[in-house]
C-alpha cells in the first residue's frame, strides 16, 4: 500500500510510543481464572460508582472463555487479597499480526490508581503472550486515564449513538463499553 503523509505520521507516533517505559503493577495482582464462579457478579454488585453497563453475568463471561479457538482468557484482579475486579484478555492471530486485546476490565472502584495498576497487570499478562500490538476501548474516564498512564494512546474515535425516546437511561452516567459490546472480542 502507498504510505501517505498522514499514515506515515501515525506510524512514526506508534513507533515512538513503543519506547515509552511500561508501568509495572504495584498494588493489583492479576490471577488467571479458567471459569468465573461468582467473582464477576460480586464485583458488579459491590460497584461504588454510577456507570451504565450491559450484562456481565458469570455465565456470559464463561461463554467467552469456552470459545472454541481458546483465544480469550479470564482474570481476577486483587488488591491486598481482596477481589476488586475482573478482566478478559484475547490474543487474535491475523495474517501477519498477533493482536492482543483487553476485551474487558471492570473494577468496583473508580479510583484512578487502581485502574492504572489493573491495566498494568493485564498488560503485563498480555505482553507474555507476545502480541504485536495491544488495544482496548476506553469509554469511561477512569479506564481512559489508566490506559494513558500505562503508555497507551488514542487511535481514532468511534461514535456511539443511542436512541432512548423514553429516557430510560440516565444521561449523567458514563457508559462502560468494551470489545464485548462491539462483538470484537474474538474477531
Amino acid at each position: 500500500k502507498k504510505i501517505t503523509a498522514g499514515r506515515g505520521a501515525l506510524f512514526a507516533g506508534d513507533f515512538l510510543q513503543s519506547f515509552r517505559p511500561q508501568a509495572t503493577p504495584r498494588s493489583i495482582q492479576a490471577t488467571r481464572d479458567s471459569l468465573f464462579f461468582g467473582e464477576a457478579e460480586s464485583v458488579l454488585k459491590q460497584c461504588q460508582y454510577s456507570v451504565i453497563i450491559t450484562g456481565r453475568s458469570d455465565d456470559l463471561l464463561n461463554y467467552y472463555l469456552r470459545f472454541p479457538k481458546n483465544s480469550i482468557s479470564g482474570w481476577i484482579l486483587k488488591k491486598a487479597d481482596r477481589v476488586i475486579g475482573f478482566g478478559l484478555l484475547a490474543l487474535i492471530q491475523k495474517p501477519g499480526l498477533r493482536q492482543g486485546r483487553i476485551v474487558d476490565c471492570f473494577l468496583n472502584t473508580n479510583d484512578c490508581g487502581d485502574w492504572k495498576d489493573s491495566i498494568a497487570a493485564l498488560s503485563a499478562e498480555l505482553r507474555r503472550m507476545k502480541p504485536d500490538l495491544i488495544s482496548c476501548y476506553a469509554s469511561t474516564p477512569w479506564l481512559r486515564e489508566g490506559l494513558v498512564q500505562n503508555g497507551y494512546f488514542r487511535r481514532g474515535k468511534i461514535a456511539f449513538l443511542l436512541r432512548d425516546s423514553k429516557k430510560l437511561i440516565p444521561r449523567s452516567h458514563p457508559f462502560h463499553l468494551t470489545h464485548l459490546e462491539a462483538d470484537l472480542s474474538y474477531l
